[in-house]
């Protein structure tokens, strides 16, 4: 992944910063998992600025937890159930 000239904002040492949201369904990932999303999320951020490890807290990562049943895709309320029938194979929504 590679980041367009002038696609993050700078701060006053003119060194970029990032913000990342994330919408999970609300239960789905409990704080072991949260936890590795945000390093993950990170790593990946600061490999496509060309940042070390470093420099971690310039990335931000916000993690928003969707209520079941106020999601949608196709046409259609896509529930927390559906998501992981779907994942484990089956035929979901």
């Amino acid at each position: 992944m590679e980041l367009p000239e002038g696609a993050q904002v700078t701060a006053e040492d003119g060194r970029p910063r990032f913000l990342v949201e994330v919408t999970v369904p609300q239960g789905a990932l409990p704080e072991r998992r949260k936890s590795g999303l945000v390093a993950d999320v990170t790593k990946v951020v600061l490999a496509a600025a060309g940042l070390g490890e470093s420099e971690a807290l310039r990335v931000w990562v916000l993690i928003g937890e969707q209520a079941d049943g106020t999601w949608g895709a196709g046409g259609s309320v896509i529930r927390y159930a559906d998501l992981k029938a779907l994942a484990a194979g089956g035929s979901g929504a």
